[in-house]
C-alpha cells in the first residue's frame, strides 16, 4: 500500500507539472494561428470596402458611435470603423464600450491587462468577429493614413496614428485577456520595429494599428508572433541559373529586382504597397498576401471585388446572401449557415462558407478533406454521392476499385497490374531503383543529377511538384 501511495504521488507530481505546459503549449499555437486569422480578416474587410464603397481606413471620416456601431452606416455616408466592419462582415456584433462588456467570470466586466506604454484600451469600442475574436478600436479612429515608406515606431504611433491603434483578443471575452509580451521583459514596446522574442504566445491579445489598406502589429511583441507564425524558412532550388523558392501554395517564384514575384512559367505576382501581389488573368484580378495565399479578386465583368472562401469567389450581397461570379446565389439560413441548389443537390455552408456536405435525394453527405461527399453506412462503409462504396478494412483503411484511402477518404495510391503506386501531387507513381518515378502508363519521370525530375518537357521537384518547363 506504501509504495502504491508513493507512485500515485510520484504521478501525481509529474502530471502537475507536465499538464499546465501541455496546455500552455496547445494555447500559444491556438492563439497565433487565430492571431494571423483575424489579421488577415481585418485586412480583407478594407479591401472589400474598397471594392464596395471605396473607401478603406485611411477614408475614415467619422467618429464611431453606438449608434453607427448597431446599425448600417456607412452606406448613408458616415465613413465610420463600426460602419466599415457592419457592411462588409456578415454579421453586426457590436458589443459595447470596453469596460462595460460581460466577461467570462460571473458578474464580471471584460477587461485585459496591458503592459505597452502609450496603450490605453480605456474608451475603446468592442467589436465581435463571428469566430468568437473581439476587436478593439479608438472610436475617433479618422484619417488613418501612413505615408509610403515610413516605418512604423512609437513616435508614429503615438503621434499621426494614435486614434489608429487597437487590439484583437483571439480568445474573446474568455480569460487570460493579456497582452502578448517579450520574452525578455513583462512590459513590450509600442512599435513593431524594435527587438524582441517571442517563442511561445504569453498572452491572448495583440495590438495592431489599422492604416490605408491594411492592419499590422503595433507592438514587437506582436510583430515576434506574426513573424513566427511564418515558414523560418522556404526550400530553395535553381532553376533556368535563377534561384526560386518554394511557398506555401506549392509553388515556386522567384523575386524581381522590383519586388514581384515570377512563377517557373513566366507569370508575373506585382507587388503592391501593402506588400500583397496582384495578378490578372482573363476577365480576373486576383489578391494574394505575403505568402500568395490567395485572398480574393476583382472580376473585370462587373468591377467587383470577390473575396476567396474555400475554394469559392464569392461576395455578400446586402441581404447576407453570397454570390459567386458565375452567379450562383448562396443562401443566408436563420442559424447563419449557407446554402447553394443546383439542381437536386443542396450544399450547405458554414458561416465563413467551408463546405458542410450536400443532401441529394433526401440523403446528407458529409464533406470530407479529400473533396468527396459521403455518408457511412451501417458496415461502416462510404458511401459518396455518385454511389460508389468504399469498403472498410481492418486496419481502419478504406479500399474502392485497387485504389486505398484513409480514415478521411484522401488516397494514399493505387494498385495497377500487381504493382503499388503512391499518390504524388495529384499523379499516381512508383520508384525503380535508378531513382526515376513510372506511372501505370508507363511513362516516366526521369531523375536528374541535380535530383529534379523531367517529364514531358516539364521539370518537377522530389515530391513531383511542378516548377516549370524544361
Amino acid at each position: 500500500m506504501a509504495e502504491l501511495l508513493i507512485t500515485i504521488g510520484i504521478i501525481g507530481v509529474v502530471a502537475a507539472l507536465t499538464i499546465p505546459m501541455l496546455a500552455n503549449n496547445a494555447n500559444s499555437k491556438k492563439f497565433a494561428s487565430q492571431y494571423k486569422k483575424t489579421l488577415s480578416s481585418l485586412a480583407q474587410a478594407s479591401l472589400m470596402s474598397q471594392a464596395r464603397y471605396y473607401i478603406d481606413y485611411s477614408n475614415l471620416s467619422e467618429d464611431s458611435s453606438d449608434e453607427s456601431c448597431r446599425s448600417d452606416a456607412l452606406s448613408s455616408g458616415n465613413n465610420s470603423m463600426c460602419g466599415l466592419f457592419n457592411n462588409v462582415f456578415s454579421a453586426k456584433s457590436y458589443k459595447g464600450t470596453y469596460g462595460n462588456v460581460s466577461g467570462i467570470l460571473p458578474l464580471s466586466k471584460y477587461k485585459i491587462k496591458t503592459t505597452s506604454q502609450g496603450f490605453n484600451p480605456d474608451g475603446f469600442m468592442i467589436y465581435s468577429l463571428s469566430d468568437g475574436a473581439i476587436v478593439g478600436f479608438n472610436p475617433s479612429a479618422k484619417g488613418c493614413s501612413l505615408v509610403e515608406g515610413t516605418q512604423l515606431n512609437n513616435e508614429v504611433l503615438t503621434g499621426s496614428l494614435a486614434n489608429c491603434v487597437g487590439f484583437i483578443d483571439v480568445n474573446g471575452v474568455s480569460l487570460p485577456n493579456r497582452e502578448v509580451t517579450c520574452d525578455t521583459s513583462s512590459e513590450t514596446s509600442l512599435s513593431p520595429n524594435t527587438a524582441c522574442s517571442v517563442q511561445k504566445a504569453n498572452g491572448d491579445v495583440f495590438p495592431v494599428v489599422f492604416h490605408n489598406g491594411t492592419v499590422e502589429p503595433a507592438t514587437n511583441a506582436a510583430r515576434a508572433i506574426l513573424n513566427a507564425a511564418k515558414p523560418a524558412g522556404r526550400k530553395k532550388i535553381t532553376y533556368k541559373g535563377q534561384e526560386y523558392e518554394l511557398y506555401e501554395n506549392g509553388n515556386y517564384y522567384y523575386e524581381d529586382e522590383n519586388g514581384n514575384l515570377i512563377d517557373g512559367y513566366g507569370v508575373g505576382y506585382t507587388k503592391q504597397d501593402d506588400g500583397k501581389y496582384k495578378m490578372t488573368s482573363g476577365y480576373q484580378t486576383y489578391l494574394y498576401d505575403s505568402d500568395l495565399n490567395r485572398l480574393g479578386c476583382i472580376y473585370r465583368r462587373d468591377g467587383k471585388w470577390y473575396e476567396y472562401k474555400d475554394g469559392k469567389y464569392v461576395r455578400q450581397l446586402d441581404n447576407g446572401n453570397y454570390v459567386d461570379y458565375n452567379g450562383r446565389t448562396y443562401t443566408k439560413r436563420d442559424d447563419g449557415k449557407y446554402e447553394m441548389t443546383s439542381g437536386s443537390d443542396t450544399y450547405l455552408y458554414d458561416s465563413d462558407m467551408n463546405t458542410l456536405g450536400l443532401t441529394k435525394n433526401g440523403q446528407w453527405y458529409d464533406y470530407k478533406a479529400s473533396g468527396q461527399y459521403a455518408y457511412k453506412d451501417d458496415n461502416e462503409n462510404y458511401i459518396d454521392s455518385n454511389g460508389y462504396t468504399y469498403t472498410k478494412r481492418d486496419d481502419g483503411k478504406y479500399e474502392y476499385s485497387g485504389y486505398l484511402y484513409d480514415s478521411d477518404l484522401n488516397i494514399l495510391g493505387r494498385t495497377y497490374n500487381g504493382q503499388w503506386y503512391d499518390y504524388k501531387n495529384d499523379e499516381y507513381v512508383r520508384q525503380l531503383d535508378n531513382g526515376n518515378y513510372i506511372k501505370p502508363n508507363g511513362a516516366v519521370y526521369t531523375k536528374r543529377d541535380d535530383g529534379l525530375y523531367e517529364y514531358n518537357g516539364i521539370l518537377y521537384d522530389e515530391e513531383l511538384r511542378r516548377i516549370g518547363k524544361k
